[in-house]
């Protein structure tokens, strides 16, 4: 019977050895494949469709020196951020006819008189004078009541920024409500400035 020559055993498992050390040795990365701090590595992926029907996803990467500074110089936006230092859009005015040029007493009278017939209105429908503020009373009258009753705006008058309803120089007028039944509304005149002597009130 033919002697086999244990010689090649031996060899074979030194062999194998060799192998399964070099394998499970982790290899040392090369320092020059080290990306330096400055530089930022940039992710890319591409979806292709593969033949089994789904998607694969191939990424790619790429890295820059200067793509630190280019992301600190661009920050990302998005289309819902919002600019704290924008300015405000500005605020809309309720009501604001343009004044009239040629204003008489008699043209501030009858605009004070069409506001009285709002009041009147609102009384006949609700069974009392507003009451509150200028604010207060304009809201009453324009629908902030129990009944939701909006009056129509009295002509020659207006509304501010403030809600307000105005005389037709601008300026706000004084409600005074002497009984249930009556308002006495006073416009500052055309001083623009309250109880002076050219004040008009009915």
């Amino acid at each position: 019977m033919e002697q086999r020559n244990p010689g090649i055993w031996i060899g074979a498992a030194v062999a194998l050895a060799v192998v399964i050390v070099a394998v499970s040795i982790p290899r040392h990365r090369d320092p020059a494949s080290v990306s330096q701090p400055s530089e930022v590595t940039i992710r890319k992926e591409q979806t292709t469709p593969s033949s089994a029907g789904g998607t694969e996803t191939k990424s790619a990467s790429s890295s820059s020196p200067t793509a630190a500074a280019d992301l600190a110089a661009k920050p990302s936006a998005s289309p819902h951020s919002v600019n704290p230092t924008a300015p405000a859009p500005p605020a809309v005015p309720l009501q604001l006819p343009p004044l009239s040029t040629d204003l008489t007493r008699e043209n501030v009278v009858h605009a004070i008189d069409n506001v009285q017939f709002a009041i009147r209105d609102h009384r006949a429908a609700l069974g009392g004078n507003p009451v509150g503020t200028n604010v207060e009373i304009t809201n009453a009258l324009f629908g902030d009541n129990v009944k939701q009753i909006r009056q129509p705006m009295p002509d020659g008058s207006r509304i501010n920024g403030s809600g307000e309803l105005c005389d037709p120089w601008g300026t706000p007028y004084f409600f005074h409500q002497e009984s249930a039944q009556k308002m006495e509304v006073r416009s500052a005149g055309p001083d623009l400035t309250m109880w002076t002597s050219d004040d008009i009130q009915l």
